[in-house]
């Protein structure tokens, strides 16, 4: 390749660069402005504020561990903390760690099912 060429695709590779650098940023305002959007609209809209608390959205998500220990403090002194569910062939329980006080998720496979 001669320096003419080399220089003409460097060119063409900045300028492909510059595009998709401000195609990223218009992608990012977008999603800022829809985001901003439906949390206006939250705090606004009473029935989507009771929507949004009543399927938890207002809580942190609980860490989930397929040891039975705690993930915070590797205390293994727990007690049933809430729900036992089965979800998509596993057993997924809410933990509480008596020594730390933290709820967690102990993930295991269900037994006896192939």
């Amino acid at each position: 390749m001669d320096l003419g060429t080399t220089r003409a695709v460097r060119d063409a590779v900045r300028r492909l660069s510059a595009v998709t650098r401000a195609r990223a940023q218009q992608v990012r305002t977008a999603a800022l402005l829809t985001r901003v959007m439906i949390q206006r609209q939250v705090q606004v809209s009473a029935v989507r504020r009771l929507a949004r608390v009543a399927r938890g959205g207002s809580d942190p998500l609980p860490l989930e561990s397929r040891q039975r220990r705690c993930p915070h403090c590797g205390s293994e002194m727990l007690r049933l903390g809430g729900d036992v569910r089965a979800v998509g062939g596993l057993v997924k329980t809410e933990l509480e760690c008596e020594k730390c006080g933290r709820m967690f998720v102990f993930v295991r496979r269900v037994i006896g099912v192939d």
